[in-house]
């Protein structure tokens, strides 16, 4: 397992359940993001952080299950304390494909359920964060820039490394917050990061007309697969970054999903306005053929991760 992944994941989990973890990881599509994901490419320490565990909420039962075998103890917060024989329901099944644009106006709106484990042993906490769609919605909705980063369980990707970790800049999303709540990204002032206009970040974020990718040319991709996994599908979510106003910024995606995918995926207004009506037949491989040569006919042929 690569150093920097054992650093993030070895207060939580000794070297036998780091592995098991990451193979839930695989099993469940679930992604980790926060501070964790942050500390991963920086290599910085954050004391005051969780491990914060996110996944489609038709998925999260194994999760649980792993950390209860694990000896964590759930801990209900005020916001849900009905247990953990809370059953999340998943959407009505359909072989349409459907899109849906402004699925989730504000981050919370994408978060379903947040549960938390602690151990007795040890002061931290995991978080499963049962999102709404695929976990990527909910990152596109996070309030800023420098928190668009996550650990899969083959790849470490940050969305926007150049601003976040070289010029240590951010830019709020408008996407989630009004201009006036400044709440959500104190916590990262204070860890270094400086929330700037568009033309103080515009060297490192003006992709604004480019249909960005994951694991495209502006990426940062850690590869961390010591083994040849099942294909993954990572790369078939795809947004564009507008530009609202001075200091703001709004991500422009929607959710994609049929019966015939394994997972939701988020998908750009331009790729998705070039989505054909027999769309509704394809499956995960060909969702992510199709995106790759929309991107590339947009002019912008992303880097492959495979």
């Amino acid at each position: 397992m690569l150093a920097a992944l054992t650093r993030v994941l070895s207060p939580y989990f000794n070297a036998a359940r780091r592995q098991l973890f990451v193979e839930l990881q695989r099993l469940t599509e679930a992604l980790i993001l926060g501070s964790t994901a942050i500390s991963f490419f920086n290599d910085r320490n954050y004391r005051d952080s969780d491990l914060d565990v996110y996944v489609e909420h038709d998925k999260h039962e194994s999760l649980i299950d792993f950390l209860l075998d694990q000896g964590y103890t759930y801990i209900p917060s005020h916001s849900n304390s009905n247990g953990l024989d809370t059953l999340l329901f998943p959407p009505s099944p359909t072989n349409h494909l459907r899109v849906e644009f402004d699925v989730a106006q504000y981050d919370s709106e994408s978060v379903l359920f947040v549960f938390n484990f602690k151990k007795d042993d040890s002061g931290r906490c995991v978080q499963i964060i049962a999102t709404s769609h695929c976990p990527l919605n909910t990152i596109l909705n996070f309030h800023s820039t420098c928190v668009m980063n996550f650990i899969s369980h083959c790849y470490a990707i940050s969305l926007y490394p150049d601003a976040t970790f070289i010029y240590n800049v951010a830019l709020a999303n408008f996407r989630q917050h009004g201009q006036n709540d400044t709440t959500p990204t104190d916590k990262y002032k204070r860890r270094g990061w400086k929330y700037g206009t568009r033309r103080k970040c515009g060297r490192a974020l003006d992709h604004r007309d480019v249909v960005r990718r994951v694991g495209d040319e502006f990426c940062w991709v850690v590869d961390l697969r010591e083994k040849i996994y099942d294909p993954h599908y990572l790369q078939c979510n795809s947004w564009t970054l507008h530009y609202t106003c001075e200091d703001h910024i709004r991500m422009d995606f929607g959710v994609i999903q049929s019966l015939l995918l394994n997972s939701s995926y988020c998908v750009a207004g331009l790729v998705r306005d070039r989505v054909p009506v027999h769309a509704n037949h394809w499956i995960d491989r060909e969702l992510n053929d199709f995106v790759y040569s929309t991107c590339a006919e947009l002019n912008v042929v992303p880097r492959t991760i495979v």
